[in-house]
């Protein structure tokens, strides 16, 4: 079994000019406040950039959004609108990466190959829709058509979700989201998990006020970071938990896009964690930055790191499971 662990660089490198989506370091408070650089247009977010725009003169405009979360997490309005900023920013165009990453998918799942990812967009789940799901039911029912497991136990899940459930479908693809998705919310009053693979606006509703269809209580987002990496959360601890089992049993891991900064403390930890049990593990880097990562890695797995000869995710892909045809249609 093979393991993709995939960070924001591998999604970053899916978009046609590189400037959709930035990295959590790139992010600033300028690039959040222009709204071209947003994919669709909600009262909700433009109500957050007109909020931001009336406070920015105490903020610094170019101060990394990633630096700035821990100094505004105790004012909750602006945090707030940061947040909505934030995860509106992940929407990606529908045609981003589908058709490069087809037949990797199929290999994938042929395999029955992990994915792992620290990030929140759902250009995976689309991908893995594209891939599997000709001839059966639209884009409303991704959830139950077998495509995608997120390593979470059923009774965590709410009733219409426990298709997503680990184990449930033998086919289907594990996706374990590590700092959960743009497209989760929780109900604290029922302890369950609503875990929709695309809905693009389910987060910034749940920030805007949405509540649990069941009992009519507020949801909160699944999300972790980028400022304070808390991954006690009962659905991000149970999706940690399958990661590390994972983990501790493949042969080979290709990390893309994966930066391993200092502020990723928690997924070092799971890394070394997992690696002392599975001992004999090939990594291999693809990042345009591999040769200055190397050593980040090295201190965990040692020797057995290579750095891949094809920088980008997507060149990646194309070099190694080429696609028949690119079509973005």
């Amino acid at each position: 079994m093979r393991v993709y662990f995939l960070g924001a660089g591998a999604s970053k490198s899916l978009s046609a000019t590189g400037n959709g989506l930035p990295l959590a370091g790139e992010l600033t408070i300028r690039h959040l406040l222009d709204l071209s650089n947003y994919s669709y247009g909600n009262p909700d977010l433009q109500s957050a950039i007109s909020n931001l725009t009336s406070r920015i003169s105490a903020l610094d405009l170019d101060k990394s959004v990633e630096d700035l979360l821990p100094e505004i997490t105790e004012d909750a309005p602006l945090y707030r609108d940061l947040r909505i900023c934030l995860v509106s920013r992940l929407w990606l165009p529908p045609q981003w990466g589908t058709a490069e990453m087809t037949n990797w998918l199929g290999n994938v799942a042929s395999n029955k190959d992990v994915l792992i990812t620290t990030n929140y967009d759902t250009l995976l789940e689309r991908a893995i829709y594209q891939y599997g799901a000709k001839g059966k039911p639209g884009p409303a029912r991704r959830k139950d058509i077998g495509l995608i497991g997120y390593g979470v136990p059923g009774k965590l899940l709410a009733e219409d979700y426990q298709g997503l459930a680990r184990n449930m479908s033998p086919n289907a693809i594990l996706l374990l989201k590590l700092h959960g998705s743009v497209s989760w919310s929780y109900c604290e009053n029922c302890k369950q998990a609503v875990l929709d693979p695309t809905y693009m606006g389910q987060a910034l509703d749940v920030l805007v006020g949405s509540a649990c269809t069941r009992c009519q209580s507020a949801l909160s987002p699944i999300l972790v970071g980028p400022a304070r990496k808390l991954y006690n959360h009962p659905i991000i601890n149970s999706i940690y938990t399958a990661a590390l089992d994972t983990l501790s049993h493949t042969t080979e891991i290709i990390f893309a896009g994966f930066s391993l900064n200092q502020s990723d403390e928690k997924i070092e930890e799971l890394l070394k964690h997992s690696h002392k049990i599975a001992q004999r593990t090939t990594v291999v880097l693809v990042d345009p930055n591999a040769e200055r990562l190397l050593a980040r890695y090295k201190a965990i797995y040692g020797d057995a790191v290579t750095c891949h000869p094809q920088k980008s995710w997507k060149a990646y892909l194309i070099a190694t499971f080429p696609p028949a045809s690119i079509d973005h249609t």
